[in-house]
């Protein structure tokens, strides 16, 4: 929250996009990568990630 709190912010209306996506038959595929600015967000690992939006 503290260092993306736009992020945090916009989780609400991804989660409403990717109900409705399902709930319309589209696939959802998800993926991790580094931020453009590699010292930001250094190391992703698969625990990064918002249970809601899996």
């Amino acid at each position: 929250m503290k260092m993306r709190p736009r992020c945090v912010a916009m989780l609400p209306k991804v989660e409403k996009l990717l109900s409705e996506a399902r709930n319309h038959g589209a696939y959802v595929i998800r993926t991790l990568f580094p931020g453009p600015k590699q010292a930001m967000f250094p190391n992703p690992k698969i625990s990064d990630y918002v249970p809601k939006l899996v």
